[in-house]
């Protein structure tokens, strides 16, 4: 009884296409043992090892004609240069899509976390911002002025909320930065109010109903900051989504600071 294995044999037992394994044959890095009378590619354990090796070599990212000089020209030492640089370049992906899987994680997280117009108490930890620039007869953001500061503090855009707060009667803007302390917020319980808004005078309406919540007559705010939600599109295509912050501040209790405390 033959031993060796058809195309589709072999195929089935690496778990990967019969064109693939042809491919491999046509570019020369891939050969079956011997081709039977019928026609037959026949395959053995020399060639299952040879497969997996080339395998190995594609799940890593090295091309088909790396393989080629690979195995036609590399000493030991430069095809296990090869290896590293390949292992390394997986490491990186590896980092990327951790970072990736953190971010979805995040944002289903902030989806799911609270209704829209339903207040919850959260606690932050102590939170350092930079201020950019906002025109407030526009309501926009300098892009320009984000773009800079987000190159200067190796901060992505993907990853940064902006947010929003009125400092002297003016609107001033924010993104989370560790290296700055352009506005700082200790840490603590904050009531938070998730909205859906269209346009700015909805925003406004929003923030003048939440400072009417009755909780504040026990405890005052000495700030609301408004975070707006980068990724509510995804979920809202004709809304964005903003958490409405304040800090909560109990009378007579210990937990009690001034504004000068949420302001550097």
């Amino acid at each position: 009884m033959n031993s060796n294995l058809k195309i589709g044999e072999l195929a089935q037992l690496m778990n990967v296409s019969i064109y693939q394994i042809r491919y491999f044959e046509e570019k020369g890095i891939f050969s079956p043992a011997y081709i039977d009378a019928n026609g037959y590619h026949m395959y053995g354990l020399d060639e299952i090892y040879q497969l997996s090796n080339i395998l190995l070599f594609r799940n890593l990212g090295i091309s088909v004609p790396e393989i080629k000089a690979l195995m036609e020209k590399y000493t030991p030492s430069e095809s296990e240069q090869l290896l590293q640089t390949a292992l390394s370049r997986l490491e990186n992906k590896i980092i990327q899509l951790e970072s990736v899987k953190k971010q979805v994680e995040t944002v289903l997280t902030n989806a799911t976390s609270a209704s829209p117009n339903t207040s919850q108490i959260k606690h932050y930890p102590k939170r350092y911002f930079q201020q950019i620039k906002y025109d407030e007869q526009t309501g926009n953001v300098d892009l320009h002025h984000l773009k800079e500061t987000m190159r200067d503090s190796d901060i992505h855009v993907f990853n940064s909320d902006i947010f929003y707060t009125t400092i002297n009667n003016a609107t001033q803007a924010f993104i989370e930065s560790p290296l700055s302390d352009d506005l700082v917020l200790q840490s603590g319980d904050y009531l938070v109010q998730s909205v859906l808004i269209s346009s700015e005078a909805e925003l406004e309406q929003a923030i003048s109903l939440f400072e009417k919540e009755p909780v504040f007559e026990l405890c005052p705010p000495t700030l609301i900051l408004c975070q707006e939600k980068s990724y509510s599109s995804i979920f809202h295509s004709d809304y964005v989504v903003f958490d409405i912050q304040a800090k909560m501040e109990w009378k007579g209790g210990e937990d009690i600071a001034s504004k000068s405390d949420y302001l550097a």
